[in-house]
């Protein structure tokens, strides 16, 4: 030391150890890594140093994905009034759309529709007596079908018009190319001239009628059910029969003007005209 004595000194060394690590980073676009580089491209290889907690050098490899955007395009018709979904969009009119979902790797999946949605068809049906009728289409197709048996075609009735030749409930499905459209089922209460073998039958009195109307029924229709409709097919009354042969009636609810009474029974129907004055 200073006055020529021993100065012993003693060493407390300690060596640290260097790290290493490896950056996991996945993707879908450019990546700007802790060096201040951007990669476009999947990269194993760089590598970056840090200082670890003891002071050391902390190595870091970077181990960088980059995935794709999946882009997708596609042509799609579809029948007027319906939908074509695309992820959680619905399009219901002719265009070209662009959705953005989310692909199985994570990235956006950019799907471009060209959607042709072709026109709805016309399925009004009129309605004269006994003959329904829709608007004729070019080149459509048309097949009548039994409402009250299941939608059953019906053989032979492939035009637009239809002579139905018993009360029942019709509707007609119309194709034209890949699309077809079903109208609403059509009531027919009756068919003009029926009420001449019913007569005979059954008797509905007073008819014309201002208030109440009794109907005598015969054993064909001791248990029955009735119905009766105005000339467009709505149901004014119905009731069920049990175990009666003679039934009275209030009308005083009914408007003036032409009504139908149906009766069925299991093997048996009858329609009679009401007048109410």
């Amino acid at each position: 030391n200073a006055v020529g004595c021993d100065s012993v000194v003693t060493l407390n060394l300690t060596i640290g150890m260097p790290s290493t690590g490896i950056a996991t980073q996945i993707t879908c676009s450019d990546y700007t890594w802790i060096d201040g580089i951007t990669y476009t491209t999947n990269n194993t290889t760089a590598t970056h140093t840090l200082t670890n907690a003891a002071g050391c050098d902390s190595v870091v490899t970077l181990n960088l994905t980059i995935n794709s955007v999946v882009t997708f395009s596609q042509t799609a018709t579809i029948c007027g009034g319906q939908v074509f979904t695309v992820g959680t969009n619905n399009h219901s009119t002719s265009g070209t759309y662009t959705d953005v979902l989310i692909a199985a790797n994570g990235c956006d999946s950019i799907v471009t529709t060209n959607l042709t949605v072709e026109s709805e068809i016309d399925t009004y049906v009129e309605r004269l007596n006994a003959v329904f009728k829709v608007t004729p289409i070019s080149g459509a197709t048309y097949q009548w079908l039994d409402c009250e048996n299941n939608n059953l075609p019906i053989a032979g009735a492939n035009g637009s018009t239809y002579t139905a030749t018993s009360p029942g409930v019709y509707a007609v499905a119309i194709t034209i190319g890949n699309c077809t459209d079903t109208s609403i089922c059509n009531e027919l209460p009756y068919i003009v001239g029926i009420e001449n073998s019913i007569e005979n039958r059954i008797s509905v009195y007073p008819n014309p009628t201002e208030d109440n109307i009794t109907i005598e029924l015969n054993e064909n229709y001791y248990n029955s059910s009735l119905t009766i409709f105005d000339v467009t097919g709505k149901v004014i009354y119905s009731q069920q029969v049990q175990n009666q042969l003679k039934l009275n009636i209030s009308t005083e609810q009914f408007e003036s003007g032409v009504y139908f009474i149906k009766l069925k029974a299991q093997n048996h129907s009858e329609t009679i005209q009401l007048i109410k004055q």
